[in-house]
């Protein structure tokens, strides 16, 4: 079982905000920030990239917002200001992790990695992200929309670390089951 404390939980909102294209409406806006927070809980419980979602989080390269060369990266997430973080996106955070320690599964199965063809590398796109791309496609894990879409699958260097099945507490929150 994975325990979110507060912290954890504005660390997962830092991250989908530099993460998420908060202009998308609807289902677009929703199953692409479920996907991210998704994500970053599967890396959390595989043990691959830290012990706490700030480790996760500012795992060198994952998330270009936070810790990557891009000048406007923040450089961790202790260093982003809780004022940036998106208001929508928060709801939508707080609300999926609501429904995920109700029960509700990954919306991304126990996948690792996500991309963006449009903004990412030629590098990261020949190495793995075409591969992630056409698991995704296949396995029905896009999210977004236009140029704003999102493909979650999992590179093979990665396969090991998918994680088994795993539940989601809120610190301070009964948990049910």
């Amino acid at each position: 079982m994975i325990v979110l404390t507060p912290t954890d939980v504005l660390n997962l909102k830092k991250i989908a905000s530099t993460e998420v294209v908060a202009s998308l409406k609807g289902e677009a806006f929703t199953s692409q920030t479920h996907a991210v927070i998704d994500t970053v809980l599967n890396r959390l419980a595989s043990g691959k990239w830290g012990d706490t979602v700030a480790e996760v989080g500012n795992s060198r390269w994952q998330f270009s917002g936070i810790n990557s060369n891009l000048p406007t990266a923040y450089g961790s997430l202790e260093k982003m200001p809780a004022r940036h973080i998106k208001a929508k996106v928060a709801r939508e955070v707080d609300s999926w992790l609501a429904e995920r320690a109700a029960g509700v599964e990954s919306s991304v199965g126990n996948h690792l990695n996500y991309l963006n063809p449009s903004y990412s590398s030629a590098k990261s796109l020949k190495g793995w992200g075409w591969a992630v791309v056409q698991q995704a496609k296949k396995e029905g894990l896009v999210f977004g929309a236009g140029r704003a879409k999102h493909y979650h699958g999992t590179s093979a260097d990665n396969e090991p670390w998918r994680p088994g099945e795993f539940l989601i507490a809120l610190e301070g929150l009964a948990f049910n089951g």
